[in-house]
């Protein structure tokens, strides 16, 4: 982690500029940052394999006799940027998907909406990602893949779990209401959580995932519910 600031999730820089310098600014709008970027990676390369450990272990599923969960539920988010620039909490929203193949163990994805974090830099300040002050925003969305495992509680009602696997965000950094970069951000996520069963087929879930994020980190606490069939 650590880097200067605006050096948050890695960049994909759509305009093509002299390596080491800011892009121009246009009238009224400021220069993009060098340090703050989105980065993709090996994103398809690992869709790919998620894709077809997915394949392989639903055949399975489809003899094991397993269970299908979709959940829904708000997501209350928090990002703070190494350098402390960001420290904001929103509130975004969560969809899920897996399966339960046993008592143990499962798949799931979802969908992750983050809402936007804000940052506000008082008029006057000198150099820094925002010379002059303003207010930024940052704003995350996309789907995240992992692998689910599940303990013993007393109670049949109760199921508690925890997750590992890879997220796949897009990501927009706006400065004073203008799109300044764009892109792609993957890398880990963790989570653990529970859910209690209130009928046949319904649960309350609460969840605290973590994504792991290039000089930045993200939580969201999701409170929701979830369908089993």
């Amino acid at each position: 982690m650590g880097g200067p600031p605006w050096h948050g999730p890695a960049r994909v820089q759509h305009d093509e500029q002299t390596p080491g310098r800011s892009t121009p600014a246009e009238p009224g709008r400021p220069a993009a940052r060098d340090g703050f970027s989105f980065a993709g990676g090996s994103r398809m390369k690992r869709w790919l394999i998620a894709a077809l450990a997915l394949a392989a272990v639903s055949v399975q599923a489809q003899d094991a006799g397993g269970q299908w969960r979709l959940g829904a539920g708000a997501a209350f988010g928090d990002f703070k940027t190494d350098d402390k620039l960001f420290d904001d909490s929103q509130v975004g929203f969560q969809f899920t998907g897996g399966y339960r193949f046993n008592n143990w163990f499962g798949i799931e994805g979802g969908y992750l909406n983050t809402s936007d974090f804000e940052v506000f830099v008082p008029s006057g300040q000198t150099g820094g990602p925002l010379p002059g002050g303003g207010k930024a925003k940052i704003q995350y969305s996309g789907f995240h893949i992992g692998v689910v495992g599940y303990l013993p509680t007393p109670s049949e009602q109760i199921d508690l779990f925890g997750k590992v696997g890879f997220y796949d965000f897009d990501g927009d950094l706006k400065v004073n209401g203008v799109t300044e970069s764009s892109g792609k951000a993957d890398g880990a996520m963790a989570g653990a959580g529970a859910t209690i069963s209130i009928a046949e087929r319904w649960a309350i879930r609460a969840e605290f995932d973590w994504f792991n994020l290039d000089s930045a980190e993200l939580w969201a606490v999701v409170l929701g519910g979830e369908y089993r069939f």
